[in-house]
């Protein structure tokens, strides 16, 4: 069970066993709206709902329950070249 921040494009990646699903970004700008891939170069700051809902679902192994439909199948996890 993990989660992942990639900072370039400010989102998170779930994985939980062998499967995976992107999240949204726990960082939102000053009117409350995601800046994906630092397009318009504003600050960022952590978001406590988002976070506190990001910790919870990881401290509690929930995170497939999160949107079930956007989670893929990782071929990595079963040792397949990609």
């Amino acid at each position: 069970v993990g989660a992942f921040l990639l900072l370039s494009d400010t989102i998170v990646v779930l994985v939980q066993g062998d499967w995976q699903s992107e999240w949204e970004s726990p960082y939102l700008d000053a009117y409350g709206e995601e800046d994906l891939g630092l397009q318009r170069g504003g600050r960022l700051m952590l978001d406590d709902t988002r976070w506190a809902r990001l910790e919870g679902m990881w401290l509690y192994q929930h995170l497939r329950a999160y949107n079930l439909d956007r989670w893929i199948r990782s071929p990595q996890a079963f040792g397949d070249a990609i």
